[in-house]
């Protein structure tokens, strides 16, 4: 979480200062970092990782600070040749700084509970411990495909009306990211609540507690967690699982 935010801060500080991104010293010290942790396996779990989310983080907030600047920017159009590499380049830069304004979204969005959405940081590590996530799937699925839909339409509108005056087409990304944490958060909140009322269906509570998802969310913890719902029933006691999606009798 330090590595996080003494990135951002230090990236748009760059970005805002010195208007430019030191691509030579970062490349540099990526690869001293890549080298250390192989060499040394339990100085890159300890220095390495948290060192390398810096180096994302900063290099990620500088570019965007400096490219979203008013800037004086030329362009060689002495030949179509030219026009043409000069459209080309453009059209990678503003997929990458699509690429980079959804990390630095997602890692921002991470820190609200880090021990729940820390993958976000490094994303392939979901690949190599697939667990922790894998088990939520069911649930995540149906609200995020909803979410992306929806961000889908209301990004595409806002491209549409981009050329209005007073409008910023590099907000896009951060547009469409924020549209999915909203509309996700909405429609999962939704969507358990009609999951929890389809697994009471046969039962009659005497007593019901239930949390909301976002509270959920931001009170998980890996251990010592409270129950995100509960109901008592003939002298049992059942809970609500996201994972299961179901409420289960406690042992």
């Amino acid at each position: 979480m330090l590595a996080i935010v003494g990135g951002l801060i230090a990236g748009a500080f760059c970005g805002c200062v010195y208007r430019r991104t030191p691509w030579t010293i970062l490349a540099f010290v990526s690869f001293t970092l890549v080298v250390m942790g192989f060499a040394f396996p339990f100085a890159g779990i300890f220095l390495c990782i948290p060192a390398g989310v810096f180096v994302v983080v900063f290099a990620t907030a500088s570019d965007i600070v400096w490219s979203h600047l008013p800037q004086m920017r030329t362009v060689d159009a002495s030949s179509a040749d030219g026009q043409q590499l000069e459209a080309r380049l453009k059209l990678v830069r503003y997929i990458l700084r699509w690429v980079a304004g959804t990390y630095l979204f997602w890692v921002a969005v991470s820190l609200i509970n880090f021990e729940l959405l820390g993958f976000l940081v490094i994303p392939p590590l979901v690949l190599v411990f697939p667990t922790t996530v894998e088990r939520f799937l069911p649930f995540i699925l149906p609200p995020l495909s909803v979410a992306v839909g929806v961000a889908v339409i209301v990004t595409a509108v806002y491209l549409f009306l981009w050329k209005k005056p007073g409008s910023k087409p590099y907000m896009a990304p951060f547009i469409f990211n924020g549209c999915v944490l909203f509309v996700f958060l909405l429609s999962a909140e939704g969507y358990s609540r009609y999951l929890m009322s389809q697994s009471l269906l046969g039962h009659v509570p005497n007593r019901l507690q239930s949390s909301s998802f976002i509270d959920s969310a931001l009170s998980y913890r890996a251990y010592f967690r409270g129950p995100h719902a509960s109901f008592d029933e003939e002298g049992k006691t059942y809970r609500w699982s996201y994972s299961e999606r179901k409420f289960f009798q406690v042992p």
